[in-house]
């Protein structure tokens, strides 16, 4: 409900500010054409209602905002961060030194409203707003249709005549129903579709014969029109934008060209005279004060206060009487329409052409490699499996397929190495595409039960283990036409003896990978390219990283056992682009929504809202002020950015208005968190760490935020693309 909220909000802004400009554009066409025929005007104004009804079908990109200038990463030199572990022979979690529950309290009312962000009060206010206005005009429909029907009477015998005798020289052959009321002191037409017309019971006083005449023409001339069904049309509008100011101006404005298009059929029907009509005109307006009964605004009905303007018009010497608009000014705003009514504008900034900002690496004497800190959670788990070999770097190992050495790019090793794996096999697919596909870019990983880092609870890890999330396998392997598995050891065995586990789980399925010439993909502490294996202890060979990099190096030998493979299988036909992305926004809401946790995912472990509501209530308690989650989250929604910015590009409609704010509103989470230093080494360094800790917990306040919006759109876009035939 929360994202349908902000996704109302974010549409009706949409909306609203490009009818300001469609109405401004409206305004100096009706000025330049002010002499011509109230029909072109007419037609004019009414795109403005089809704006207002119509939701968006084509989107159309516009990269005029000015260039974001993303803040440059601080790189700073981190302090060695003194993991706490327990002997990894006892078990493979490392223990918290301080304890905290993981379970939560179910939250007051008090703390949900405190998580309602403002575009959900917006889009509430405007639901409720939607229902008022809409009550109110029902019931004051009721009651005046009621008050019709109790009211109305026949017309005399011989005004029936000489009405027939009228509509039968206009060659209108389907009459309207027309009535006598008391207490009204003008003539109006009611009803839904064409209506029926309603005249003030001294109307047969009118003695004019020419009189009478032209205010029945008039009359008629909104029956013919439909006037009633687009006043219907209005009111709907108008209940629908019932906050903006220039919806209701622009409801006036129809009405009173509305009015003027009828006296020009009214004048090109009878042939009389512009001076006899505006006589009876004003007659019958001036016996507006003779009314006991309103003429409800619901009503198709001129108002008294638009008489001298109707007069003017009428009365222009050189003005011309027409009973339609011509052929070519209506074809004219027809083209007009279909140009401006379904296309929606999506404001962009301007193209940087640098789709990512590098965070660089500290200096070689630093103790820690901000880019990527090592999970003890994950070094806990393979202790006492591994080897370091000092010499590898300088005599590479041989390998079985002849593979080139990955790009030495920062980021995601699992999407690094199934980017290069893929590249290799003949399918070239973008970093930023495998982490959009797999759902990585869009993670936030939180797990409440550790590890600790100095009494912190340390809240990232590459989520690429086995016992962690669904990571969207099925989408990429139809996205990019291969086969794609992954192969779990068990959790208790590995923990048992990791060699065993390895020859068992893994092995056979290495050994067949590598004969059909098809590199593996094995998770360890990072994701790893397997082009080799031989007889040593720890078998497995190929392109790595070393320590806490996360860049691959040359051939080097896997300094451990991994938990978990990704094997490729054969070539297959790539899915339907569309397909491939609703399945992948599905599965990003899904791990936005908590619901793509692996079957043997620890239940303290999040990745979406919860985690963001796990964070900021770490936060304000005291602690997770750490700097994993910041290096995760640039690595991650900057790829997320460019993956949806790609995506946008495949859609149109409704669906690329949604994604183009998505993508929009990621653009500033990047920029968010790239305007931050590193929370625990500016504490380190001096700063105070409680104002440390309230600007990082401000910006994950608002990060938070943005991301709840930007996934309320994309489950938007997901809506319209499967509501496509």
């Amino acid at each position: 409900m929360a994202n349908y909220l902000t996704s109302i909000t974010n549409y009706l802004w949409t909306q609203s500010w490009q009818m300001v400009i469609l109405a401004v554009i409206v305004a100096m066409l009706s000025i330049l054409l002010r002499n011509k025929s109230a029909h072109i005007r007419y037609l004019l104004w009414l795109t403005l209602l089809a704006k207002c009804l119509v939701p968006p079908l084509l989107t159309v990109p516009l990269a005029i905002l000015p260039q974001e200038q993303i803040a440059q990463p601080i790189i700073e030199t981190a302090a060695k961060i003194p993991f706490v572990f327990v002997d990894s022979a006892e078990t493979t979690i490392a223990e918290p030194v301080v304890p905290l529950p993981t379970s939560l309290a179910e939250p007051t009312i008090f703390g949900k409203l405190a998580t309602v962000t403002l575009s959900q009060w917006l889009g509430f206010a405007w639901i409720l707003g939607v229902v008022i206005f809409a009550l109110v005009a029902l019931m004051k429909a009721l009651r005046v249709n009621h008050w019709l029907r109790r009211e109305r009477r026949p017309l005399p015998a011989d005004l029936q005549r000489s009405i027939r005798s009228l509509f039968a020289e206009l060659s209108e052959e389907k009459f309207p129903m027309v009535w006598l009321v008391d207490g009204i002191g003008q003539p109006f037409v009611w009803g839904l579709l064409r209506g029926d017309i309603y005249l003030p019971s001294d109307f047969t006083e009118i003695k004019a014969e020419e009189h009478r005449r032209g205010i029945l023409s008039h009359e008629l001339s909104h029956v013919i029109r439909f006037d009633a069904a687009v006043n219907l049309l209005q009111i709907i509008a108008q209940v629908v934008f019932w906050f903006h100011p220039l919806i209701w101006w622009v409801n006036k404005r129809i009405r009173a060209e509305r009015e003027k298009c009828c006296d020009e059929m009214a004048i090109a029907w009878l042939g009389t005279k512009a001076k006899d009509f505006s006589t009876a005109i004003v007659n019958i307006l001036t016996a507006e004060h003779k009314s006991t009964q309103p003429i409800s605004s619901l009503a198709v009905a001129g108002p008294v206060k638009n008489i001298e303007d109707r007069i003017k018009t009428i009365m222009n010497p050189s003005k011309k009487y027409y009973k339609r608009p011509s052929i070519v000014a209506a074809i004219t705003i027809l083209l007009f329409a279909l140009i401006v009514v379904p296309t929606t504008l999506a404001l962009t900034s301007q193209p940087t052409g640098k789709p990512h900002v590098t965070i660089e690496a500290p200096s070689e004497t630093a103790d820690i490699n901000e880019t990527e800190p090592i999970d003890p959670n994950i070094q806990a788990l393979m202790s006492g499996s591994i080897h370091t070999n000092q010499t590898e770097k300088e005599k590479p190992m041989p390998t079985n397929i002849n593979m080139p050495a990955p790009a030495s790019d920062s980021g995601n090793t699992y999407a690094r190495g199934m980017s290069a794996v893929l590249s290799y096999l003949g399918t070239d697919t973008s970093y930023d595409r495998v982490m959009g596909l797999t759902g990585v870019a869009f993670i936030l990983q939180v797990d409440t039960s550790g590890p600790f880092v100095e009494g912190e609870l340390d809240c990232g890890w590459w989520p690429n283990d086995a016992w962690g999330f669904d990571l969207g396998l099925p989408v990429l392997s139809k996205a990019v036409g291969w086969e794609t598995r992954k192969i779990r050891c068990s959790a208790e065995a590995y923990r048992t003896d990791a060699a065993a586990e390895h020859n068992r789980a893994f092995s056979p399925a290495i050994q067949q990978s590598l004969t059909a010439g098809r590199p593996v993909l094995a998770e360890h502490d990072h994701c790893f390219i397997v082009t080799a294996v031989d007889n040593e202890e720890l078998p497995l060979l190929g392109y790595g990283t070393r320590g806490k990099s996360t860049q691959f190096e040359d051939v080097i030998r896997i300094a451990g056992y991994p938990w978990g493979l990704i094997v490729f299988g054969e070539k297959t036909t790539p899915g339907n682009p569309e397909e491939i992305d609703l399945a992948s926004l599905r599965h990003i809401i899904a791990l936005w929504n908590e619901q793509a946790q692996g079957p043997d995912a620890p239940k303290t472990r999040f990745s979406g809202r919860q985690a963001w509501a796990e964070w900021l209530r770490l936060l304000r308690a005291g602690s997770a002020c750490d700097n994993n989650m910041l290096i995760h989250l640039r690595y991650n929604r900057r790829s997320a950015l460019a993956y949806l910015r790609e995506m946008v590009k495949r859609h149109n409609g409704a669906a690329a208005t949604h994604l183009s704010v998505a993508a929009d509103l990621y653009q500033r989470i990047v920029n968010e968190l790239m305007k931050q230093g590193m929370p625990y080494n500016r504490v380190k360094s001096g700063e105070d760490e409680h104002a440390v800790r309230a600007e990082y917990t401000a910006m994950v306040e608002l990060v938070s935020e943005l991301e709840a919006q930007a996934i309320a759109e994309l489950e938007a876009a997901a809506a319209s693309i499967s509501a496509k035939p």
